[in-house]
């Protein structure tokens, strides 16, 4: 499941974002590529920053690390887990959907 959002998080937004500008540019008579695509700038941020906030939420929760093996994580880090990679994995793959989900194909 993890690929699979991976791979489409990666190629989705990329694969309108062409048609967006174009349909954009045709409606409004600007042309505002530039706007657009400066929007993967701060997804390189957030992507950057994502793993501080994920390792702080661990730390808080009470994970523990292991070299090797297995350890028993306590219920508050079990959910944590899932809570940062499966809910909040999605949320942004989500939120751009309703943002882009005005825009038609000409």
């Amino acid at each position: 499941m993890a690929a699979f959002y991976s791979t489409i998080s990666r190629s989705l937004p990329f694969s309108i974002l062409t048609d967006v500008i174009h349909a954009n540019g045709l409606k409004t008579g600007v042309w505002r590529e530039g706007v657009f695509t400066g929007v993967r700038a701060a997804e390189k941020a957030a992507l950057a920053f994502r793993p501080l906030v994920e390792g702080a939420v661990l730390s808080l929760t009470g994970f523990i690390s292991a070299k090797s093996g297995s350890l028993a994580q306590p219920v508050a880090a079990l959910v944590a887990i899932n809570v940062l990679f499966a809910f909040l994995s999605a949320t942004p793959l989500v939120g751009s959907g309703i943002i882009l989900s005005p825009y038609r194909t000409p």
